[in-house]
């Protein structure tokens, strides 16, 4: 790899200074590499312009936390630009190295020491009324929470047009394997290798002992539908790796599918996912 942006998470403290020293350590490394200009908060002002990135251009450098990488993948979808993580955060499950060690990190990259690791991302739509309402993709997870203080929720769940079950719950979460260690494993599903492919269903509190987890094979349709008969009135809201979200009517329908763009993350560190599972989850 020699042609480089970098974007930084305007909103971590040196983020923008270490980008700047990113840049000048690339130039002097004989590397095409440019700061993308505008100031970029992945929880405020999303959207990456494509036409200010160079045609040319083989991997983004993120600088920040996990949500910052996981915010970029979102915004390149359709450019399918390998990224990288830089980590100006706390544990950084998902990102390199840390920003202290980036040098000999990127040194491998400019070698052609690394591989691509592909990530399954998924697309949901909120269907009202026969209308699709809104439609967004995460490489995390969908969640469908509760809206602010109000009552549990009651809502319905079906795979390929089967009903599955009917929940009294605080909400429920679809996640891919690679947000299988996020708010999925904080509620008690399942952890799987993120390179992986299918989804982890996981019920967020539950007002039943008998409620668990399920994973199901990537070919199939989720569908979730707020019970528009329940008298707790059901309101309730979306979230898209808990950033872009839509409120929920009684009624709304909300189905969820493998989505056909995979997320590629460059990987340098020779460590396998049990390795970085020990040292940043159980260690960290």
């Amino acid at each position: 790899m020699k042609r480089f942006c970098v974007i930084a998470n305007a909103a971590k403290e040196g983020a923008s200074e270490k980008a700047v020293e990113i840049c000048s350590y690339l130039k002097k490394k004989g590397c095409c590499a440019f700061l993308y200009t505008e100031e970029y908060d992945p929880y405020e002002k999303r959207r990456i312009s494509e036409n200010k990135l160079d045609p040319g251009l083989e991997c983004i450098l993120v600088l920040g936390g996990d949500g910052t990488l996981i915010q970029v993948c979102r915004d390149m979808l359709h450019c399918q630009h390998p990224v990288y993580g830089i980590n100006m955060g706390t544990v950084g499950y998902l990102m390199e190295v840390d920003a202290g060690n980036y040098p000999t990190a990127l040194d491998r990259m400019i070698a052609d020491q690394f591989h691509i690791s592909q990530r399954m991302m998924i697309a949901g739509e909120v269907i009202r009324k026969g209308e699709v309402l809104y439609r967004d993709v995460a490489l995390n997870d969908i969640v469908l929470d509760r809206l602010g203080s109000r009552s549990i929720i009651r809502f319905n769940l079906y795979v390929n047009g089967e009903p599955v079950n009917r929940y009294h719950a605080d909400g429920i979460i679809v996640a891919t394997p690679t947000g299988s260690t996020a708010y999925n494993m904080s509620a008690g599903g399942p952890i799987v290798s993120p390179e992986a492919s299918l989804f982890v269903v996981t019920p967020i509190c539950p007002h039943t002992i008998s409620a668990r987890s399920v994973v199901f094979q990537d070919d199939i349709v989720i569908e979730m539908e707020v019970d528009a008969t329940y008298r707790g009135g059901c309101y309730s809201v979306l979230h898209f790796d808990g950033g872009s979200h839509v409120e929920l009517i009684p009624g709304d329908r909300v189905r969820i599918f493998k989505s056909q763009h995979k997320a590629q993350l460059v990987r340098t560190v020779k460590e396998s996912f049990l390795d970085v599972l020990r040292h940043k989850m159980y260690e960290g």
